[in-house]
């Protein structure tokens, strides 16, 4: 069976096989939550709770019926804001692959509406995850926060993420910054898989003969050596 078929059934980002011009195309749609934004929607769902508390407190000063549902409808509706804040936050980088060439549209909450990056096939590239830069600054600030502050709770967002880059000529291209170990592996995995998929086509096609005189290079008649 198609490798790439294969591995779409074992799930991953979505990736979507067409042909276009008579190419085959795939397009990977990778789904992934950015460190930065999944600080903003916890700082967001801590405020909306405030914001849930004080009207709460408000309602009760006026009417004097502090019940327990309000109390349970207020931590529900934290929990569920919370919960939701961060698939609401995650964005969508595209990749496409052809015969000849890598597209990237990196994903962006902020900037839905990043260019296209375009890359020739031809020239050494290759997809890996780094650790994110921003990893040991937050590892040394929890240490410190360790020291002075034991009990303090701490909530890991950089040191917990990785950057799915394309090297390219030995230059660096982000595609994804992703929260989550498994989140990245899945990402690379796939895009690795997609890469040497097409390599794999473009090369069946050069050598595939076109016509029957492709077959031998002796003059019309002659018996193949």
């Amino acid at each position: 069976m198609n490798p790439l078929l294969e591995a779409m059934k074992e799930g991953g980002p979505k990736t979507v096989p067409t042909t276009e011009n008579g190419q085959q195309v795939i397009t990977v749609e990778a789904r992934h939550l950015r460190p930065t934004d999944a600080k903003v929607s916890d700082i967001l769902g801590v405020l909306i709770a405030i914001g849930g508390a004080i009207i709460t407190a408000g309602i009760t000063i006026t009417t004097g019926d502090w019940t327990v549902a309000t109390i349970a409808v207020l931590l529900f509706a934290r929990s569920y804001l919370k919960g939701d804040a961060h698939k609401e936050a995650e964005a969508t980088s595209i990749i496409r692959f052809t015969e000849s060439e890598i597209a990237v549209k990196p994903g962006s909450i902020w900037n839905p509406d990043t260019k296209w990056q375009k890359f020739d096939k031809r020239f050494p590239h290759r997809f890996v995850r780094l650790a994110h830069e921003r990893a040991q600054q937050e590892m040394d600030e929890h240490e410190y926060q360790r020291r002075t502050a034991p009990n303090a709770r701490i909530k890991r967002y950089y040191s917990q993420s990785w950057v799915v880059v394309l090297e390219y000529m030995g230059e660096r291209y982000d595609v994804a910054e992703v929260m989550g170990e498994r989140r990245a592996d899945e990402i690379l995995t796939r895009l690795i898989l997609c890469d040497e998929y097409m390599k794999s086509v473009a090369s069946a096609r050069q050598t595939m003969p076109l016509k029957p005189e492709d077959h031998w290079s002796g003059g019309t008649g002659s018996v193949p050596q």
